[in-house]
């Protein structure tokens, strides 16, 4: 970045620093009469209110509901081309328009307001603000896709096309359905930049972002690259921060049996079924309730599970082995090859299973799997 692109940032930082959407609305609704005003506020909840219908507008004033939809679409008109106002107009474009060219000219609308509002005191009240004027003021300069199957809700620049992001998005899929796992960020971006649709493509990424050379491009990539990812419904984030498809149930998680999978992986240690069960609705994957009962359940009835004590359940990808305590007893000891002491079997039983001393004990007394070589060590008969 150069010196004068560095320059530009550290004003756009000053400026984002100093404004505030509630209070430009406010400077802008001054020139409107109280009626246009209160349409506005109540039909867009802005101001903390609450949005409103037309038609409860209307009823409140005696008006009909074309008449409301009128005053609205005349108090926005007024409010941008009131000559006085087109300062402030222009200052919000370039606040705006600057945070999305930093991301290649499009966000879904969550990192956008995350991204804007970060520099402010984040309320309610701003979010509202700031979307009235994306929505209402800003209309010439940017414009909001709706959601469909492919995108999240989005802002983008008017000049900006989705087509090659819509390509970004999909090497990335490719990518990550080579690998047939979810892959970290930085392991993902790796692959990338490695890829032939990247070196054949640098010139339309930097294309993205007036502000880069071709020097800043590796480093601004990252930036570049998980917008596009929080901007596409097909490539979701799981709870390890590992990108994969939306539609795996590693990422995203849909049965109750995904979601005891993904808790344990991400706890590491072997956990009781009710708590298992807790951490999922904790999680909020869905507004789906997880019960103990029905995780017990999963749990009992797939072998990737095992229990290792009263309740608690590990996962087999973690070297654990089902069975009774007799049996992980008896499999020691034919790994190990010679007879163990009590405390080196207690050792290693503890290693596969939560259990008591006495336990371990009382399974050694089974006289038809184990007999005593010598007054301190165990063999299998």
């Amino acid at each position: 970045m150069s010196i004068l692109d560095k320059v530009r940032q550290s004003k756009f930082l000053e400026e984002i620093g100093q404004f505030s959407p509630t209070q430009t609305l406010n400077s802008l609704f001054a020139r409107l009469n109280s009626k246009e005003r209160e349409v506005l506020i109540r039909r867009f909840g802005l101001f903390g209110k609450p949005k409103e219908t037309l038609e409860q507008i209307g009823q409140s004033f005696n008006l009909t509901r074309e008449r409301v939809r009128q005053i609205e679409r005349l108090s926005v008109k007024k409010i941008r081309e009131i000559e006085e106002l087109k300062g402030e107009v222009r200052k919000i474009e370039k606040l705006v328009g600057h945070l999305l060219g930093q991301h290649g000219g499009l966000m879904s609308q969550e990192h956008f307001l995350e991204s804007f509002l970060g520099y402010l005191e984040e309320s309610e009240e701003h979010e509202a603000s700031l979307l009235f004027l994306l929505r209402e003021v800003l209309k010439d300069k940017v414009e909001q896709l709706k959601s469909n199957n492919f995108w999240n809700d989005l802002w983008k620049l008017k000049e900006v096309e989705v087509t090659f992001a819509e390509q970004v998005i999909n090497e990335l899929i490719r990518i990550v359905e080579r690998n047939a796992k979810p892959l970290k960020f930085s392991e993902l971006l790796a692959e990338l930049r490695q890829s032939e649709f990247y070196q054949n493509n640098k010139s339309r990424f930097l294309a993205l972002n007036p502000l880069l050379d071709e020097a800043d491009l590796d480093q601004e990539l990252e930036k570049i690259i998980l917008t596009n990812l929080r901007s596409s419904k097909k490539i979701k984030k799981n709870l390890f921060g590992e990108w994969g498809l939306a539609s795996w149930g590693s990422v995203v998680p849909k049965r109750i049996n995904d979601k005891i999978y993904l808790v344990l992986k991400r706890a590491g240690v072997p956990l009781h079924f009710a708590e298992i069960a807790r951490l999922i609705n904790e999680a909020k994957f869905d507004d789906k309730v997880a019960y103990p009962a029905t995780t017990h359940n999963e749990l009992i009835l797939d072998e990737k599970y095992v229990l290792v004590g009263r309740g608690i359940y590990a996962l087999r990808e973690w070297g654990y082995n089902s069975g009774t305590v007799s049996e992980v007893i008896a499999e020691i000891l034919r790994k190990s090859g010679k007879p163990l002491s009590r405390p080196q079997i207690m050792v290693e039983v503890l290693k596969q299973r939560q259990v008591k001393p006495t336990t371990v004990y009382l399974a050694l007394m089974n006289k038809k799997i184990f007999k005593k070589v010598n007054s301190s060590e165990f063999a299998l008969v």
